[in-house]
């Protein structure tokens, strides 16, 4: 059973991008099934690389921002580290081997990753789509 369903409404047709959404929603979909199931320390683990993943994608969002010249990176980028920071703060919290907490970060991600998709990441993709730096 996946926790996240990704359409084709979700490409954004930057393929660094829509390959590091994947991987997220992969991560996702893999730590899912899994609640309750796994040991602490297995468990701790695939959050851990959630974690790592998301920063990854932050920073070559960033990274492609900065190359484009978006101007709208200082925003952007904000939420990027007000989202990260919420992240860190659950993942903290799920090192207490409480699956309930590994269940609230996804629910957070999932929520935050469509809004943020629909409302961010398209334009910024679009702006890159047209001037450069995919």
């Amino acid at each position: 059973m996946k926790f996240i369903e990704w359409t084709e409404n979700e490409i954004l047709q930057v393929p660094k991008i829509d390959e590091q959404h994947l991987g997220i929603v992969k991560l996702v979909n893999d730590i899912y099934p899994q609640l309750g199931k796994l040991d602490q320390v297995k468990e701790i683990s695939y959050t851990d690389e959630l974690v790592l993943e998301l920063r990854t994608h932050f920073d070559t969002e960033e990274d492609m921002m900065k190359c484009s010249k978006y101007p709208g990176y200082i925003s952007h980028k904000l939420e990027h580290d007000r989202f990260y920071h919420k992240v860190q703060k659950i993942h903290e919290k799920a090192k207490s081997g409480d699956p309930s907490i590994t269940l609230e970060l996804l629910n957070t991600l999932k929520t935050w990753l469509f809004n943020h998709l629909e409302i961010n990441d398209r334009k910024c993709a679009d702006f890159f789509l047209e001037n450069g730096c995919e």
